[in-house]
């Protein structure tokens, strides 16, 4: 049916988003790609504060959330914050979310990714 066909190309045009969603969310790292609305600062300063780091190092590009996300993305900003902050500044290589949802990763279901990062 047409809808089947156009619920499968909307999943597969979303997927390299997801990939780049779960990422951040697991481990609080970005894609190279610069496609993802979770941006680095490019501000890489040995001496910087904890504070700093926190504040300033990730934004939001609002023009590149999802109409399925808005709401949401500051939550998700947080999450990926943490786990980095947990990484690179407490020295915690491990520090990692483990998300066994799979599903809330799947274009369709806004809401379960909503309730994975709430």
């Amino acid at each position: 049916s047409v809808r089947a066909l156009v619920a499968s190309l909307a999943h597969r045009a979303a997927e390299p988003m997801f990939a780049d969603l779960r990422r951040w969310l697991e481990a609080g790292e970005l894609g190279g790609d610069g496609e993802f609305f979770v941006f680095e600062r490019s501000t890489r300063s040995r001496d910087e504060s904890s504070a700093t780091f926190w504040r300033s190092r990730y934004g939001l590009r609002a023009q590149m959330v999802p109409a399925f996300l808005a709401g949401a993305e500051r939550e998700i900003l947080g999450v990926g914050k943490a786990l980095n902050f947990l990484r690179r500044r407490c020295r915690a290589p491990e520090a990692t979310a483990v998300v066994d949802d799979d599903d809330a990763f799947r274009y369709g279901d806004a809401d379960g990714l909503r309730r994975l990062v709430r």
